[in-house]
């Protein structure tokens, strides 16, 4: 029996935003990721200390959340990791 990708989908009964994004971690995370981002911009705007603006978001910006990141991708990671085996 032939099945589409959208009938498995829906058979696997996964979704990202149920499962992942309802999750009050997640929010926190991807929320502060994003005020740290917008903070490194502000910073570099006031100082005004390097030549190049977006070096400095760039390199400040993902700097500062990269454990952030990561730890969403772990988070998911487990979420994924639960739904297959129904713990």
């Amino acid at each position: 029996m032939h099945l589409s990708l959208v009938d498995m989908a829906r058979r696997a009964k996964y979704s990202i935003y149920t499962d992942v994004w309802s999750t009050k971690e997640i929010r926190f995370y991807f929320i502060y990721g994003l005020i740290m981002l917008f903070l490194t911009g502000m910073l570099d705007f006031i100082t005004n200390w390097f030549l190049n603006r977006a070096i400095t978001i760039l390199y400040g910006g993902l700097l500062i959340t990269i454990p952030i990141w990561v730890g969403i991708y772990y988070k998911i990671k487990e979420q994924r990791r639960i739904k297959i085996n129904g713990k």
